[in-house]
């Protein structure tokens, strides 16, 4: 676990491509004009992303990426989950790079993680999915974690079954 520096942000990971990259520089400039004062830290495996990223993001941290599994995306997944763990924030939302949050949702979310040591948002396709599945999908794109020693071991065990399913 990385020594925390702030008590609320947001972290953006980049860890496998170019467009992946250009997303989340883009979702910061986002982020910047519609919340100037939210920190959001940079995880990536592109040391020169890392480089000309440190005047947009507040943190940079250089990451290793999974590889030799059979999807990129299950890949970029496990990435982002194993980046939870690494954040320098006590309370951090992890957005998607595509992700561009307006200052309500970031105020939202970070009220929201006062009282919870995890906020996901449902699925936004349950309507189309069966009736067993109704409230037990939840959207990725957008993860609020809080640091505690039950939120810390969730990660863990999604990283340990995103593992196996890979």
């Amino acid at each position: 676990m990385t020594d925390v520096i702030h008590e609320f942000g947001i972290i953006y990971v980049a860890t496998k491509d170019g467009h992946e990259a250009a997303q989340a520089l883009a979702a910061q400039e986002s982020l910047k004009r519609n919340a100037p004062h939210v920190p959001a830290t940079l995880m990536t495996t592109m040391p020169n992303l890392a480089a000309a990223s440190e005047h947009d993001f507040d943190l940079v941290i250089p990451v290793t990426t999974e590889q030799g599994f059979q999807s990129s995306r299950a890949e970029a997944r496990l990435d982002r989950w194993e980046a939870l763990s690494r954040s320098p924030y006590e309370k951090t939302l992890l957005l998607d790079n595509g992700f561009h949050a307006a200052s309500g949702d970031i105020a939202e979310m970070e009220q929201l993680l006062e009282n919870n040591d995890l906020v996901l948002s449902p699925a936004a396709s349950a309507d189309r999915l069966p009736e067993a599945l109704a409230g037990h999908l939840y959207e990725t794109g957008m993860v609020g974690i809080r640091r505690s020693l039950a939120a810390d071991a969730l990660v863990e065990q999604v990283v340990v079954r995103l593992r196996e399913q890979l």
